[in-house]
């Protein structure tokens, strides 16, 4: 029975320590600009996808899945 309670307040303080911990220990890094194969990458697919399209959103809204293409 004392095992047993001494395992229970171990986990329960294990819980607690990991729980109190920060999320991001680290400090995020600087963000950096998009190198320019990223820019020419982004600027043919927005001349390829119809990004002026707004149904998908729409029926979004309206809690719709839309149509199988």
């Amino acid at each position: 029975m004392r095992i047993q309670r001494y395992l229970s307040s171990l986990s329960i303080i294990a819980i607690i320590a990991a729980t109190a911990m920060p999320v991001h220990a680290q400090s995020p890094q600087p963000q950096k600009d998009a190198t320019e194969a990223t820019k020419v990458a982004n600027g043919k697919l927005l001349q390829q996808l119809p990004f002026s399209d707004t149904t998908d959103f729409e029926d979004a809204k309206r809690g719709s899945h839309g149509e199988l293409r």
